[in-house]
């Protein structure tokens, strides 16, 4: 009967390892076919980001061109523009507006002067002296004129 107890014991032990190995099997299964899903999910993403940047690119690489040109277009007009001369220009410029503005500020000193004068000048004259004068002037033209007979 040990031996009997001992089959049945290796046959059960048997049938339990063949279960557990057909176990095993289906989840290896399962497991690569979710590897192999998982394989063409990464290699959609590949194609799909190769595609992304290659349209982005083809966005990208006219700008990069237009910005090189105009990049260019601004380094040759620095460059063409003669900042030094400009700069002389500007300077000579400045030195002849102050050089004129000087001028013109002893013009109108010389001609405050000349204003003064004559303003010393014509408070300097006597005015009644005048007045009086004139006045004098006036009844002997007139008697000189009756004289002579006019009127």
């Amino acid at each position: 009967m040990e031996t009997n107890v001992k089959t049945n014991a290796a046959a059960e032990e048997s049938l339990t390892m063949q279960a557990l190995m057909e176990k095993i099997e289906k989840n290896v299964a399962k497991q690569t076919r979710w590897a192999r899903l998982q394989l063409y999910s990464s290699f959609l993403c590949v194609i799909i980001l190769v595609v992304a940047l290659l349209a982005l690119g083809m966005k990208v690489f006219p700008l990069l061109d237009q910005l090189s040109t105009t990049l260019t277009n601004v380094n040759t007009t620095i460059t063409e523009m003669d900042l030094v001369g400009l700069t002389e220009n500007v300077n000579t410029l400045i030195d002849v507006g102050t050089a004129g503005i000087e001028t013109a500020m002893g013009d109108v000193e010389d001609a405050m002067v000349g204003v003064n004068d004559a303003l010393k000048t014509v408070s300097s004259l006597d005015i009644e002296g005048m007045n009086e004068s004139i006045g004098n002037l006036n009844d002997v033209s007139t008697k000189m004129a009756k004289v002579f007979g006019i009127k």
